[in-house]
């Protein structure tokens, strides 16, 4: 029932190419915890294997990057009391997004200032910062990567994060997606992109990267000019057939993490391994604890996912580890609460600040959490079971994902569920002898991949068969071209986009005609 699991293969760094030795790169990272840790493993690859790196992420992750050896600087935005300003607002669009989607006009000022002093060679960055790097990228004429951690390509082939009804006709589903991400970019028109075109404005290289419609985000997110490598296993999933053909030289290269002897060795605050944590699971080796952790999610609030946690453990007779999270889960949320729940907390339940998911989910029975990418990545590697309680559509994708692998179930909205019913589930998985199998062997497989040298390899001949022949910049002032056509014009309507999609014939293609 407990596994721990190998070690996992991290393999020598690859030798750069002398097009790739010593260039620039600007990692741009915001947003949760869990989906930061592949971008920290990410920028120390990089910058052990000979390149030149710089991130602007929080000051909630600076530490995080520092204790890898990584040059970090901070765009969060300081007050005249000098108290930081959190640089990023919780949005809730109607269909859901995981964690923190949006930066403050600040934070962005920042990042900005910083890419013009670092000069970059390449930006690169994943959600919440893909609009301002694309707009900077194009400000400083130079490549951006967005690194993939959760397939979101419109297809005909699965369901959107709408969840539209099983057996839909593809057409349909394809609509669904492009309502999604339309609901994406209006969110950014609110936001961002006013302050990014205030600020480019002026600059040498104008606002032509500020996208004006959605056909221009669309154009630069599922059209890149320099597709960015693909952090997910193939094992796990695989580019949809109908993908637009720029991502004809990418796939899935495997998932980036930061290594489990890694996190036992450091000592940051969130992610290193804190002594009363390895006390806790180690004073009952024959008895492995579940995790619960619910990450940015607060529906229902401290109290009631307090009790959530605590009861679904004493029901089940188990022991837990609990994240805190961004709700505040912890002692003084049980203040009030049965003093049954309160005795067994004290006995049985350890709260975390946060976790270090290589060194601590192999050592755990079950995982129960959010349906994020990053810590549903980790449990995979980690070869343990999943309950996921999803509050976003994108966080119902990787529950769905999930069953479909054999290694978990869906319980349905994080609010909607109740400590029995997670107990239930929770025995459930434990007695379900066929699912352990599957977990113990996909987590094996996926400890043997090595994705950090897949991207780091990814980098290095995109600078060798791209940048230095000349390919990105013919490719770049074409699309330079074509982001002026769009300007330009008028934003196609709902009845162009129904035919589009109805048709089916060139609807991954999203360029204009040029004159």
């Amino acid at each position: 029932m407990f596994h721990r699991g190998p070690a996992g293969r991290r393999g020598s760094l690859p030798a750069l190419s002398e097009a790739a030795r010593g260039k620039r790169l600007l990692f741009l990272v915001a947003g949760p915890r869990g989906e930061v840790q592949p971008l920290v493993a990410l920028s120390a690859g990089c910058n052990k294997a000979g390149f030149q790196v710089l991130v602007v992420t929080q000051s909630c992750h600076q530490g995080f990057f520092e204790d890898f050896g990584v040059g970090v600087a901070d765009c969060d935005v300081v007050s005249e009391l000098d108290e930081p300003m959190a640089p990023l607002v919780s949005v809730a669009l109607p269909a859901g997004t995981d964690g923190p989607t949006d930066l403050e006009p600040g934070a962005l000022r920042l990042m900005w200032d910083y890419a013009i002093d670092f000069q970059p060679d390449l930006i690169v960055t994943a959600r919440p910062c893909s609009a301002a790097s694309h707009a900077f990228a194009r400000s400083l004429g130079v490549p951006v990567m967005e690194v993939v951690l959760q397939l979101m390509l419109p297809t005909a082939t699965a369901r959107s994060p709408l969840g539209e009804r099983p057996g839909s006709p593809g057409c349909l589903r394809y609509w669904m997606w492009i309502r999604f991400r339309r609901e994406l970019y209006r969110r950014l028109q609110g936001s961002q992109l006013p302050v990014l075109r205030s600020m480019l404005k002026a600059t040498k290289g104008g606002d032509i990267g500020v996208w004006r419609t959605l056909e221009g985000n669309l154009l630069d997110t599922l059209q890149p000019v320099a597709p960015g490598p693909v952090a997910i296993s193939p094992l796990v999933a695989a580019l949809p057939c109908d993908r637009p053909a720029e991502f004809a030289e990418s796939g899935p290269l495997g998932y980036v993490t930061v290594s489990r002897q890694e996190q036992l060795t450091k000592a940051d605050d969130y992610f290193g391994c804190r002594s009363f944590l390895r006390a806790f699971v180690e004073s009952e080796p024959d008895e492995p604890p579940i995790y619960i952790g619910f990450g940015p999610c607060t529906d229902g609030g401290p109290v009631h996912l307090t009790e959530l946690a605590v009861g679904a453990a004493m029901h089940s007779n188990t022991r837990a580890a609990v994240l805190c999270g961004v709700a505040g889960l912890g002692w003084s949320a049980l203040a009030h609460s049965a003093k049954d729940l309160q005795a067994y907390a004290e006995q049985r339940v350890v709260f975390v600040g946060s976790a270090p998911h290589e060194m601590l989910f192999p050592r755990c029975s079950v995982v129960v959490h959010h349906g994020g990418v990053g810590t549903s990545a980790s449990a995979m590697r980690a070869g343990v079971p999943q309950l996921v309680l999803p509050t976003t559509p994108e966080q119902q994708l990787e529950a769905a994902q999930l069953v479909r692998l054999g290694v978990g179930l869906d319980l349905g909205p994080l609010d909607r569920c109740d400590p029995e019913v997670l107990a239930r589930a929770l025995r459930r998985v434990l007695a379900d002898e066929t699912m352990l199998k599957r977990c113990k062997e996909l987590g094996d497989a996926l400890q043997k991949e090595d994705g950090l040298k897949a991207c780091i390899e990814y980098f290095d001949r995109f600078f060798a068969d791209h940048v230095a022949t000349g390919s990105w910049a013919a490719r770049e002032k074409r699309r330079l071209q074509e982001l002026q056509v769009l300007r330009s014009g008028v934003e196609s309507g709902c009845l162009t986009w129904l035919g589009r999609v109805v048709c089916g014939r060139g609807r991954t293609d999203f360029r204009p005609r040029l004159p």
